[in-house]
């Protein structure tokens, strides 16, 4: 089966085994039937999505290239609740139980209350975070377009801070007890790290 919309798909979908959820530029999530591609509903989110939704006990949670950050019921497509970041979201948000990390392009790490969105904290990090960052079991890990990574415990207060030799764009990816970071015009663009900022080992391409 296809299916097309009004405008391009950039973002990842998400899935929860029978509906696949799809941000499009055009500014609507579609969740889509994924046996048969048929529409199941689709929910204007008001500017283009470009990130990649997280989808977390049938609560779809996505922004906007606007700053606007939606938490969807993934039943119906129905906005629970709705809150205004900063600047653009380019990042899928991390979720935990009780809370959801928002980044954007401004340089801010928003922390929201996961049951209603409200604003519990927001911190200055002072350069774009573009890609997604990870959870680990005592705090979250976001790279940013200065080449730094950061921890922050779940508790909102930073952890330690690390320099990679370049950008960092791409998600983070979580393996096992270490992550992995791709660093854009670095000397060393792919670098695993372990959740104490400790470099585990890095692969670079000769010149």
């Amino acid at each position: 089966w296809s299916f097309e919309a009004d405008n391009s798909f950039w973002a990842q979908p998400v899935s929860d085994g029978t509906t696949v959820f799809a941000p499009s530029l055009d500014h609507y999530l579609y969740a889509v039937d994924a046996s048969t591609g048929n529409l199941a509903w689709k929910t204007d989110l008001t500017a283009s999505l470009v990130s990649r939704p997280t989808l977390v006990d049938g609560i779809i949670y996505l922004g906007n290239l606007d700053g606007g950050f939606f938490a969807i019921d993934s039943a119906n497509g129905n906005i629970l609740w709705q809150q205004k970041m900063a600047g653009g979201i380019w990042s899928a948000p991390v979720v935990t139980e009780f809370q959801v990390y928002v980044s954007d392009q401004t340089g801010k790490l928003t922390m929201l209350e996961q049951a209603n969105g409200s604003i519990v904290q927001s911190i200055e990090i002072g350069s774009a975070i573009v890609g997604s960052g990870i959870l680990t079991p005592d705090g979250i890990i976001f790279g940013t377009e200065a080449g730094e990574l950061i921890k922050f415990g779940l508790d909102g207060k930073k952890a330690w801070t690390r320099t990679v030799d370049g950008s960092i764009y791409a998600n983070l990816v979580a393996s096992g007890d270490t992550f992995i970071v791709v660093a854009t015009k670095g000397e060393k663009p792919l670098v695993a790290m372990d959740t104490n900022g400790n470099e585990v080992w890095y692969f670079a391409t000769k010149k």
